[in-house]
């Protein structure tokens, strides 16, 4: 149906989102798992990866600074 279909479009934008807040307040384990669910939606897409990736960068910089 066309609205669940308009859902799908719409959640992967509102979970980006809330991925993109949490990142933006060092929150990077969380942030890793909002983009995951993106991942789970649009499949792998490079934009997708990268941030993942680079969330993983930032969590482990805060493990080895301390």
């Amino acid at each position: 149906s066309m609205i669940s279909h308009e859902a799908s479009d719409s959640l992967h934008i509102i979970e980006t989102n809330r991925a993109c807040i949490l990142f933006k307040e060092q929150k990077y384990v969380q942030a890793l798992d909002r983009f995951r669910k993106v991942q789970q939606i649009l499949g792998t897409r490079p934009h997708v990866s990268y941030n993942m990736a680079v969330c993983h960068y930032k969590a482990c910089e805060n493990i080895y600074k301390k």
